[in-house]
């Protein structure tokens, strides 16, 4: 990557654009100290594919190969990935070697379920990496969070630490794109596989 730099630098009238689905990626590119690019590049973010466009492109897909998929089940399929590229192309692809290697030709809402959960297997690897880049804080306000811990005041009772504290934490959170605020006091963790794959992974501090 140090090598691809040195190209660029040495490179004059022309232009890159790196660009990913996975966010995890694409922020640790941006924002990683140890990055060749750390904050050399400027950010665009595209965000989500419209619910609209992501449902016409799922059933386009599966059409093209002779699977039938009901609206609700590609309703399912999207919720899951949160409407993300990245992930509505792996969740579709998992879905569909399911359905071959069971002989189906329709599939339903358990086997979006199941390919739901072979995905996040599947992210085990890249997901661990990425979270050993957080520091401890980091690591117990998003596990707080994947939980249902979305506000400051349950999430100082889940981590013990002092409220005062979470500000700061959050604000750090959100500048490098993990957390959103999609309510006054309320958090949530951007990436809704990520957030599945903590609860999943690890358990509260604290406990319900």
């Amino acid at each position: 990557m140090k090598n691809f730099r040195r190209i660029i630098e040495s490179q004059n009238r022309v232009a890159y654009a790196f660009s990913g689905s996975v966010t995890t990626i694409m922020k640790d590119l941006l924002y990683r100290k140890r990055s060749p690019f750390y904050r050399q590049l400027m950010e665009i973010e595209l965000g989500k594919l419209p619910a609209k466009s992501a449902r016409e492109f799922v059933l386009s897909r599966f059409q093209k190969v002779g699977m039938e998929i009901s609206n609700e089940e590609v309703d399912s399929l999207i919720e899951y990935g949160g409407s993300y590229p990245d992930y509505i192309q792996r969740l579709g692809l998992r879905l569909y070697q399911l359905g071959i290697s069971q002989g189906k030709s329709s599939l339903d809402k358990q086997d979006v379920k199941n390919a739901y959960d072979e995905m996040i297997q599947l992210l085990d690897g890249e997901f661990s990496t990425y979270f050993k880049s957080f520091t401890d804080f980091e690591k117990e306000a998003v596990i707080a969070l994947a939980h249902g811990k979305t506000n400051p005041s349950s999430m100082a009772q889940e981590t013990r630490k002092p409220i005062s504290s979470l500000p700061q934490i959050l604000h750090r959170l959100m500048s490098h794109g993990i957390v959103e605020k999609y309510l006054e006091g309320r958090y949530r963790i951007s990436d809704p596989v990520f957030s599945d794959w903590l609860s999943q992974r690890y358990a509260l501090i604290v406990g319900d």
